[in-house]
C-alpha cells in the first residue's frame, strides 16, 4: 500500500459545506481526484456551478445546492438536496462558516 492508497475513496459520496471557494471547493476538487461524487452547499450561485464545472472534469459527478446555513431551514435542505441525489451521504466536512469583522475600539 502507498502512502496515497490509504486516501482513495472510490465510490464515496460527500457532503461539503461553504463548497462554491475556498476550503470547501478545494475538498471537493480533492475529494473528486480520490473517487468520491461531491455535493457541494453555498450561497454563491455563480461559484457553485464554477467548482461544480471544475470537479465533473475529474469524471465524477458533483451536485450543487444553493443553501444558506445560517438559517433554520438551510442545513435541511442541504441533507434533503444531497440525499434525494446521492441516496446516502459517507463523509460530510462541514466548512461553512461566517465572519463579522469588526473594529477593536
Amino acid at each position: 500500500m502507498t502512502s496515497t492508497d490509504r486516501f482513495l475513496i472510490t465510490g464515496k459520496k460527500a457532503l461539503v459545506t461553504g463548497g462554491s471557494k475556498g476550503i470547501g471547493a478545494a475538498v471537493a476538487k480533492v475529494f473528486a481526484e480520490r473517487g468520491a461524487d461531491v455535493a457541494i452547499v453555498g450561497r454563491d450561485k455563480k461559484g457553485l456551478a464554477n467548482v461544480a464545472e471544475t470537479v465533473r472534469k475529474t469524471g465524477r459527478d458533483c451536485f450543487p445546492i444553493e443553501a444558506d446555513l445560517s438559517t433554520i431551514e438551510g442545513p435541511k435542505h442541504a441533507a434533503e438536496q444531497a440525499l434525494s441525489h446521492f441516496g446516502t451521504v459517507d463523509i460530510l466536512v462541514n466548512n461553512a462558516g461566517i465572519t463579522y469583522v469588526e473594529p477593536l475600539q
